[in-house]
């Protein structure tokens, strides 16, 4: 019997706002998973959801945070040139 798979639209709150897995999640900062990894185990970078047994992720929102804040946070540690 051939069954075919049938797309459904993804729920509007995990379309507005999806869940990456660690590899996209990695792209997503250009950083390796195994890098990525490290990040978390060290306080570095926001801890993922469980999703599964096996299976972890992030929501988009959570790494776009991540990322403003870190460039705010290099923002106010940058030299002024008039200083």
């Amino acid at each position: 019997m051939n069954r075919e798979r049938i797309e459904r639209p993804l729920p509007k709150e995990l379309a507005l706002d999806p869940i990456l897995g660690t590899a996209q999640a990695a792209r997503a900062v250009n950083k390796s998973a195994v890098h990525l990894r490290r990040l978390v185990h060290a306080g570095k970078f926001p801890p993922p959801l469980k999703i599964g047994d096996r299976k972890l992720g992030w929501r988009l929102s959570t790494i776009m945070r991540h990322i403003a804040e870190r460039e705010a946070a290099a923002q106010t540690t940058s030299v002024d040139p008039e200083n």
